[in-house]
């Protein structure tokens, strides 16, 4: 299904989580987010054609819209990934929640699709390029997410801000550190 180990898969669940818990004003919907081993199938098929651009066909065969995230890098790919995430979420200084606006010239997609509170299924595939395309860069690293159900919807904020688990889709007993739902270990 994915080129990650069960460690990475791990490391990579509990920084979405991470940011997600974090979020600032606090979420009233913020669903807990779990791996989805079909969509890491997905994002490692993709990742395999080292191609640093996003999967049009993401979607096509999953039932529900898909997501996505993609990463890139020229260093030693280490065992544990948290670089990815970090470099997404660090786009939330870029981010204003109340006015839903991203700072001129800057990206925020990214770090809005980590912090979708309705998005709550992750799926990630890595892959060593020893050509990368569209940016043509040797010997690196891409890591493709994707995410269901998908999120990004213009004109709309990545969550509702309030008190944590006020709003959560399945009522307020399963709330977790500001995460509507179980934590559950699906590996």
């Amino acid at each position: 299904a994915t080129d990650l180990s069960h460690e990475q898969i791990n490391t990579i669940l509990e920084a979405h989580n991470y940011y997600r818990k974090a979020v600032n004003p606090t979420a009233t919907n913020m669903e807990h987010m779990e791996w989805d081993d079909s969509l890491a199938t997905i994002a490692q098929g993709w990742a395999d054609g080292c191609d640093f651009a996003h999967n049009s066909h993401r979607g096509d065969g999953y039932a529900g819209s898909v997501g996505e995230n993609i990463y890139a890098d020229t260093g030693r790919f280490v065992t544990v990934r948290v670089g990815e995430t970090e470099n997404w979420h660090n786009e939330v200084s870029d981010y204003t929640y109340s006015s839903n606006s991203c700072r001129s010239g800057a990206v925020c997609g990214h770090y809005t699709q980590v912090v979708w509170a309705t998005s709550k299924k992750l799926g990630c595939g890595v892959k060593l390029c020893s050509t990368l395309g569209t940016v043509n860069w040797s010997n690196a690293n891409l890591v493709v997410c994707n995410y269901a159900p998908s999120g990004n919807f213009v004109g709309q904020k990545p969550y509702i801000s309030g008190t944590p688990c006020t709003q959560c889709a399945n009522g307020n007993d399963d709330c977790v550190d500001n995460l509507c739902g179980k934590e559950l270990v699906t590996i």
